[in-house]
């Protein structure tokens, strides 16, 4: 089993604390064909707490009725905190994909050690917005 600690980033005024919720094969879970991980912002200081990035599509479904799907996309960039709204894409923006921020990132991973690398590649990708975010002038 492995086993993941909060994770704080501290970059001048900034702060933002992420804590990983993970599910993977274990001795109570020995079927699981994938790992399943879900990052939540439980703590944020002079920083947004909605750094990730999902998108809104259109899925049939197997009654042939079309109903909206999110999927994660990524942690934001400096200019994604600008152009995406909270919880939701805007509607009045047409020219925009159908993008919104959410303070919380989940998916199903393919195998634990990949979890483990999605986990490292969250930690850095969050640093370096709070730095660049900071470093730009603030947020």
């Amino acid at each position: 089993m492995i086993h993941f600690d909060d994770y704080t980033i501290e970059y001048g005024s900034s702060k933002i604390v992420l804590r990983p919720f993970t599910l993977e094969p274990n001795a109570e879970h020995p079927d699981l064909l994938g790992a399943y991980v879900r990052v939540d912002v439980i703590e944020n200081v002079d920083f947004p707490a909605g750094i990730f990035v999902w998108e809104r599509y259109l899925h049939m479904e197997d009654n042939n009725d079309i109903a909206s799907r999110d999927r994660p996309v990524c942690v934001a960039k400096p200019s994604d905190l600008d152009t995406f709204p909270m919880d939701n894409p805007n509607p009045e923006r047409k020219d925009l994909p159908p993008f919104f921020r959410s303070t919380w990132f989940e998916m199903t991973i393919g195998s634990p050690m990949i979890l483990l690398e999605t986990w490292e590649h969250i930690k850095v990708d969050a640093g370096l917005l709070v730095k660049t975010v900071f470093q730009l002038g603030g947020p």
